[in-house]
């Protein structure tokens, strides 16, 4: 198809392994062993090993440090989620949305160093190299301040998430229990190390920024809603939904742009053509299934159509729908971010789909064009 374009061989920031530990890197790096390529990414293999030696050690002394007061920190039970499959808006809500001073959210430099931020955030200036300056994918801005998904972190600390494959780029069924962690294909102790570095993270976002709603954005949550609601019955769900040939599109345009910072073996183009369908599929369908859990004052679906064109109308409704205080105060933050931070952003313009793709896209994702209302 020649759709992906191998690039950024040589690269060493931007990882989404940056701050893993030294034991966990070890656990990724046997476990894939017979899909990484070792020689071919060599230099990032060494830098991550190198770098998780560091992660280990200022971890260890963070652990001696905060481990009881984090385990003792108790969590906020209003966590308001914001699901939807990537490219369709979630991040520009979870920006709008983190304005909100009465929320808490983990930041980027938090996702990236989860071991070890309270220790070294102070220190975050030494390591502004490792990232850009703006998102590879679309050129939003790209700080260690701001926003981020929480998936980062988890998966960091157990490396049981579907957030791997974007570093071992193989079949999708070898990830697939990590997105719902069902019982029928997950093992229990999977789960469990999953559930409990998620929980462990959370509570050090809440002991840093204190007793806050936390508003929590990950794409393959939307497969976690009963699990979620478990940990936490009173939470509030945004899910976020767009045109599927636009959100093809931006997908295709995400791993091109991005996935090739973060490779450690040779990737084959039906890998990543099979993990953008498959994914869409699983979290397309696990929503539709559970959606039906929540009532209306705890989940706000928003189109990313009314989103780009009005996003002080979304906001103004999910803050009435779901019943959450505070939106006078937030909307003078949020015109101000809308007519500075981000004035003048314009989004990327793709090339038409070719038949063949628009074809791909209707057969394999027909269901959700009807569910949302978009023309096949």
């Amino acid at each position: 198809m020649g759709v992906f374009i191998p690039k950024h061989r040589f690269q060493l920031k931007n990882h989404l392994l940056s701050g893993i530990c030294f034991g966990e890197l070890v656990k990724v790096l046997y476990q894939f062993r017979k899909e990484i390529d070792f020689l071919y990414y060599l230099h990032r293999i060494v830098f991550l090993l190198s770098f998780s030696l560091f992660n280990s050690f200022v971890g260890f002394a963070e652990d001696l440090i905060y481990r009881k007061r984090v385990e003792s920190t108790k969590l906020h039970p209003k966590v308001v989620f914001i699901l939807g499959h990537p490219r369709t808006g979630t991040t520009h809500v979870h920006n709008l949305l983190s304005l909100d001073k009465s929320f808490a959210y983990a930041n980027t430099f938090e996702c990236g160093f989860p071991s070890t931020f309270l220790l070294l955030e102070r220190f975050s200036w030494l390591l502004k190299p490792m990232i850009d300056k703006t998102r590879p994918m679309d050129g939003m801005a790209l700080r260690f301040t701001l926003p981020q998904e929480d998936e980062v972190a988890t998966n960091q600390l157990c490396a049981f998430s579907p957030y791997l494959q974007i570093a071992v780029m193989t079949k999708f069924s070898t990830f697939r229990p990590w997105f719902e962690f069902n019982e029928e294909d997950c093992p229990p102790d999977e789960k469990r190390r999953w559930q409990t570095s998620f929980l462990f993270f959370l509570r050090k976002v809440q002991y840093k920024h204190g007793y806050k709603p936390l508003v929590i954005k990950s794409p393959v949550h939307t497969a976690r809603i009963p699990l979620l609601l478990e940990m936490f019955p009173q939470a509030k769900f945004v899910y976020c939904h767009r045109n599927p040939y636009e959100v093809f599109q931006s997908a295709c345009h995400m791993a091109d742009t991005y996935y090739w910072f973060c490779y450690l073996n040779r990737v084959k183009e039906e890998d990543i053509m099979n993990f953008i369908v498959e994914q869409y599929k699983l979290l397309y369908s696990a929503y539709t299934r559970d959606r039906k859990l929540l009532d209306d004052s705890s989940l706000f679906e928003v189109p990313f159509e009314l989103l780009d064109r009005d996003p002080r109308r979304v906001i103004r409704g999910l803050y009435h729908q779901l019943n959450l205080p505070g939106y006078d105060a937030m909307r003078l933050a949020m015109d101000d971010y809308l007519s500075t931070e981000i004035k003048g952003f314009k989004k990327n313009a793709h090339k038409s789909l070719s038949r063949d793709m628009k074809d791909l896209v209707r057969r394999e994702w027909k269901e959700s064009f009807a569910t949302f209302g978009y023309d096949l």
